[in-house]
């Protein structure tokens, strides 16, 4: 028994570094350099955005103006790895419960309210709101296995977090087209 909670415990721990390293993906921006004005802000030619100017906005500003409940709860799981931590998993599976699905509900909440109108760019945010639900739901399911010491729970998180990461691929993938396609050079973890 004890080692079966053992192991449990070691395949929670890898669970929750897999969320934190997959946050870490959804954090870091491209640092997109578009069509800006020279006073740095989006020209305003017309009412409506075009899609270089709604693409730099989604990526450098939108996404980074909402990530505080986000970065609050991965940067708790990421201390909940360091090896000089001895926390309680009933403390962290309180935590889980209580504050962090809650903060990543805010941020969802932030995230869906993003208006854009490009049909592009509508389809690029629809793939990260669904990497991010992914993630959000493994989660909820590592709480649940940690509740009910549920293995199939913890499997079907680690299936969700994969699903997440899948997403978050296909959505880099469609901002380095787009970056190609409209001529947009990007510094960072997008670039090549």
């Amino acid at each position: 028994m004890i080692q079966n909670q053992k192991r449990e415990r070691r395949s929670f721990k890898w669970l929750l570094f897999s969320i934190s390293v997959i946050s870490i993906f959804l954090l870091s921006g491209c640092g997109l350099k578009g069509n800006l004005g020279t006073d740095g802000a989006a020209s305003d030619s017309t009412a409506a955005l075009s899609v270089e100017e709604e693409l730099v906005q989604f990526v450098n500003v939108d996404l980074p103006g909402i990530s505080e409940e986000r970065d609050s709860v991965v940067e708790n799981i990421n201390s909940y790895f360091s090896e000089n931590t001895k926390q309680d998993t009933g403390e962290y599976l309180q935590y889980l419960e209580t504050e962090a699905l809650t903060k990543y509900d805010a941020y969802l909440e932030k995230l869906e309210a993003i208006s854009v109108t490009n049909e592009e760019i509508v389809d690029l945010k629809a793939l990260y709101v669904e990497s991010a639900k992914l993630q959000r739901e493994a989660i909820s399911d590592m709480a649940e296995a940690l509740k009910n010491t549920d293995s199939s729970k913890m499997e079907k998180a680690k299936e969700k977090l994969s699903e997440s990461q899948d997403k978050l691929t296909q959505y880099e993938d469609q901002v380095k087209a787009l970056c190609t396609k409209y001529e947009i050079s990007t510094t960072g973890s997008f670039s090549d």
